[in-house]
C-alpha cells in the first residue's frame, strides 16, 4: 500500500530488495512511533503530493530510538535505494545492535541471529498488522451500524410526521 512504498515505485523504477527493506523500515517506523512516516500526507488521498513528498521529503527521528538507531532507520528509509543497507537482515541488525556488512555490499554470509530477529520482526508485524485490521473492520461496523439507526431513527420520524399530518386533516 501507499505508505510502505518505496521512493522508486512511485516513479516506476526498477525494485530489488532495497525496495523491501524500505516497506520494513517503514514498518519498524510505524511499530515504534505509531504512524507511518508522512502519515498526514496518507490522508489527504492526493497521490501527487504523496508522490513529491515521499521522494523528497526525510521522516522525522524518532524520540524512542537511540541516535545510532535513528541513524540506521534513517538509512533504510533513504530515497536512494543505493544509499540503504544491502539487505534487509543488514537493517535489523543495525537497528538491533549487531553485525552488519558495508551498506553498498551484498552480504554472502547470514548469520542465524539475523534470521531468528527477522523471524520475530514478522511475527510481531503480522500481530500488530492483523490488530489493526481488526479495529478497523470493527470500527466500519460501528459506523455502519450508526448510519443505519440513524436512518431508522429519521424513517420513524417520518412516518410519525405523516401519522400527525393524517391526524389533522382527519380531524
Amino acid at each position: 500500500t501507499r505508505p510502505y512504498m518505496a521512493p522508486e515505485q512511485w516513479v516506476g523504477k526498477h525494485q530489488n530488495e532495497q525496495t523491501d527493506q524500505y516497506a520494513l523500515a517503514v514498518t519498524f517506523y510505524e511499530l515504534i512511533s505509531g504512524a507511518v512516516p508522512f502519515a498526514s500526507i496518507f490522508e489527504t488521498g492526493d497521490t501527487i503530493l504523496m508522490m513529491n513528498v515521499i521522494e523528497t521529503k526525510s521522516p522525522e527521528s524518532l524520540p524512542g530510538l537511540k541516535r545510532k538507531q535513528n541513524k540506521f532507520l534513517l538509512t533504510a528509509l533513504a530515497k536512494d535505494p543505493k544509499k540503504r543497507f544491502s539487505s534487509c537482515s543488514d537493517f535489523v541488525n543495525a537497528v538491533s545492535g549487531g553485525k552488519i556488512t558495508t551498506k553498498n555490499t551484498k552480504s554472502t554470509k547470514k548469520g542465524p541471529m539475523g534470521k531468528i530477529i527477522l523471524l520475530i520482526l514478522f511475527l510481531v508485524l503480522g500481530y500488530f498488522g492483523y490488530d489493526t485490521y481488526q479495529k478497523n473492520e470493527q470500527r466500519k461496523a460501528e459506523q455502519i451500524q450508526g448510519t443505519e439507526q440513524a436512518r431508522l431513527e429519521s424513517e420513524r420520524k417520518a412516518r410519525e410526521q405523516a401519522r400527525l399530518e393524517l391526524d389533522l386533516e382527519l380531524e
